[in-house]
């Protein structure tokens, strides 16, 4: 008997370590000479000189201990590294190790700037790091002295030491936000950022001009996690020697990596993969734009390549296009071992088995075709893609090939954090696009403009999209008299293997609209920001309604987190504790009990089976929802014959008293291509004829505290082609507001 799975997950965010006692550091860094700390570990930030530095600020902090997380204050200046020592640990000299949970404050990207002077890479984030960058400049973090010792014409370099990450090393977490990471370098891999066996997120932020010989002159990430948010990561460089330089923008190996609202510009590789090099991993990239991206072999724009998992990370070897413009990208096909005669793979050069599914994506004028297929690679459409050359095979439902002339404007300035190709009046792209799919990542475009609810467009940007929506600015500058927000310590309760709901408390004595922080995340240096634990979502009315969650596999009678609110100045309160005290004398409710409902006939619904969370995260992999309820799967069969149409049965799960169904939870489905879809909550009806359509929809009933599916035998979703059967995916999910990828009406 086939099961029809209902996957029902944890809260988004990070579950806390046991309740610490330390207090955090708050350090306010005074000089930008580059000096020690006096003495490491009194919770005193003072050179020599009786200054602080950030060099000593950093020390302090790592001795400080990993069970709080200490911020560091760096006012407007430019911080150079000037101790020589390379290989130290303890950040006496050389880069900064980040061995605890720090927070690093510039003043903006414009006016705190940290230089590596060439000597060093700027940051080493360790396994129990976890550093947060905001408001800084990197730059000139570089190895280039160290690693080849070879000069040979054609490119006979002999490996000496392998350095990598110019700029920051992560093997913990890394969160950077509101910066630039500029001309940094190494031999390595990695110019600007290497991240291996550790996490890191990227948002609004630029990666510029960085360069490596290795592999990934912008980012290099194996075997951890990425995500890539409403960002630019342009002009990355990869100059060297045949045979080794793939991944000008980013290179991808055996990892998990959630591209947003971004544009790749004017990346290069000297082999493959201008702005991506692909080879395993489970990567996700929607309302993104790549243009201007250069190959001198194959994949201008992006390079997929086949090929089997490594290590302890099995990620699914799946990239996946959402509404993404791949344009003016140039693949040259010279240094070439594959007799492939002509330019090749312009926009996506597909090799050795590798695959990448689109859908809603626009590739258009890019030199040596928009696709080239090579090795048993394959392009999977969806539907509703457009390419200009006939190149990408595209034949799908929507599809729409060889087109010539797309409508596509040059890459420029049309709102929103970074530059895009708007549309023509007459682009074919326009109105074309799924919104079934536009609707699953958000229904907003690149910039954030919202798209219609019928009519979308194809690619990154929508030519009719709204940005009336969206809060008008703040004033041009801050009031003299902004006084900062107070957070204020709390207490909750709940019966293990439960669930809390409830509002941070904190208050601004201007009534500016706060934002909310988790900060005490350290028992969890590598997470990725889905799991159990924490979600606060400010999109909520009151901001900060928080939704709590235990382990129930590692169950605590007390835990501890900690948060702060935030103005819309940046403007931040004091750092408060939220207690929580777990009886594990109370066990709440967790059955779920279900039906078919009457009138279905002999269907029968069994073989219930709880899910695990670790299970099923990797199965759903959805950045942009949590799955707030638990997890279990269940088969349907014996469905009645329908002579006149698809056999159909509606399944009612019906949840405990206490049990808690989102206001905004929907129902999410995978097809068969693999693709996450969120369902319709009323059924469908014909454009045409006003009538009811057979298709799968659902029902929440938050009251009720039931949900409805109301499933159809053999569509798109029912992964069993047998007649009577319905086996299909099904989650119940809580959108998570991100940026770039907006949330569903």
């Amino acid at each position: 008997m086939n099961s029809s799975k209902w996957l029902l997950g944890s809260c988004a965010g990070v579950l806390l370590s046991a309740t610490s006692t330390a207090f955090a550091l708050n350090l306010t860094v005074n000089t930008t000479a580059d000096l020690v700390d006096q003495v490491v570990g009194d919770g005193l930030c003072q050179t020599s000189a009786g200054t602080c530095s950030l060099r000593a600020a950093v020390m302090e902090a790592n001795a400080w201990g990993v069970d709080v997380v200490d911020t560091i204050t760096l006012p407007a200046g430019n911080y150079v590294l000037a101790r020589v020592g390379k290989g130290e640990e303890e950040a006496v000299s050389g880069d900064l190790d980040i061995l605890s949970a720090i927070i690093i404050t510039g003043a903006g990207a414009s006016q705190t700037t940290i230089d590596g002077n060439l000597r060093d890479r700027i940051f080493d984030v360790y396994s129990a790091g976890n550093l947060t960058l905001d408001g800084v400049t990197l730059t000139r973090g570089e190895l280039l002295d160290e690693i080849w010792n070879g000069t040979t014409p054609g490119g006979d370099y002999t490996a000496v030491q392998s350095i990598n990450g110019g700029a920051v090393r992560v093997q913990g977490s890394l969160i950077v936000r509101n910066s630039v990471i500029v001309d940094n370098g190494v031999q390595g891999d990695g110019g600007a950022l290497h991240v291996m066996f550790g996490a890191a997120t990227i948002e609004n932020t630029t990666i510029d001009a960085n360069k490596a010989r290795g592999f990934g002159s912008g980012i290099f990430v194996q075997e951890g996690e990425l995500r890539i948010i409403d960002s630019v990561i342009s002009n990355n460089t990869a100059p060297g020697f045949p045979s080794t330089i793939v991944g000008g923008g980013l290179a991808i190996f055996n990892a998990k990596v959630q591209i947003e609202g971004s544009t790749f510009d004017g990346n290069k590789a000297f082999r493959d993969g201008g702005a991506i090099y692909y080879a395993v991993g489970d990567v996700n990239i929607i309302n993104s734009t790549f243009s201007n991206n250069v190959a001198t072999r194959f994949g201008g724009a992006i390079y997929v390549s086949g090929g089997s998992n490594s290590g302890g990370f099995n990620w699914f070897q799946s990239i996946r296009l959402s509404n993404v413009t791949i344009a003016y990208n140039r693949a040259s096909a010279v240094s070439n071992d594959q007799n492939i005669t002509h330019p090749a793979g312009g926009g996506i050069f597909l090799n050795n088995l590798g695959k990448i599914t689109m859908s809603n994506t626009l590739l258009s004028d890019n030199y040596g075709d928009d696709c080239y297929v090579s090795n048993g690679g394959e392009a999977i459409s969806n539907g509703f893609n457009l390419d200009s050359d006939g190149s990408c095979g595209l034949a799908a439902n929507g599809d729409l090939s060889n087109v010539g002339a797309t409508g596509l404007l040059p890459l420029q300035e049309n709102g929103g954090p970074t530059l895009t190709h708007g549309l023509a009046a007459d682009s074919p792209a326009i109105d074309s696009g799924d919104d079934g799919v536009c609707a699953d990542i958000g229904r907003v475009d690149q910039r954030g403009y919202v798209r219609p609810v019928t009519g979308c467009d194809i690619g990154a940007f929508e030519l009719e999209g709204d940005s009336g929506i969206a809060p008008p600015p703040p004033p041009a500058e801050e009031p003299a008299n902004n006084l900062p927000p107070v957070a204020l310590d709390m207490e909750i309760s709940l019966a293990s293997g439960g669930s809390y709901v409830g509002v941070l408390n904190a208050s601004d004595p201007n009534d500016d609209r706060l934002s909310f922080q988790i900060i005490d995340q350290v028992g969890f240096p590598n997470a990725s920001g889905y799991g159990m634990g924490i979600l606060v979502r400010d999109d909520t009315t009151p901001a900060g309604s928080f939704i709590y969650r235990p382990d129930v596999e590692n169950p605590v009678s007390a835990d501890m987190f900690t948060y702060r609110a935030c103005d819309q100045w940046g403007l931040c309160s004091n750092t408060a504790q939220v207690r929580v005290l777990i009886d594990q004398t109370q066990q709440a409710s967790t059955s779920v009990s279900l039906e078919v409902v009457p009138g279905a006939g002999g269907s029968n619904v069994d073989d219930i089976t709880v899910l695990s969370p670790t299970f099923l995260e990797a199965v759903t992999g959805g950045i942009d929802y949590t799955y707030p309820v638990g997890g279990l799967t269940f088969s349907v069969d014996n469905l009645p014959l329908n002579v006149s149409g698809p056999s159909q049965v509606t399944v009612v799960l019906e949840f405990p008293l206490g049990a808690e169904v989102s206001a905004n939870a929907v129902v999410r489905k995978l097809d068969k291509s693999g693709v996450w879809h969120t369902l319709p909550s009323t059924q469908p009806q014909d454009p045409v004829t006003g009538l009811p359509l057979d298709v799968t929809w659902s029902e929440v009933d938050v009251p009720g505290r039931t949900i409805s599916l109301h499933l159809v035998d053999n569509d798109n979703f029912d992964h069993d082609p047998a007649t009577g059967v319905i086996d299909d995916p099904v989650a119940l999910a809580v959108p998570v507001p991100s940026a770039g990828a907006g949330l569903p009406d």
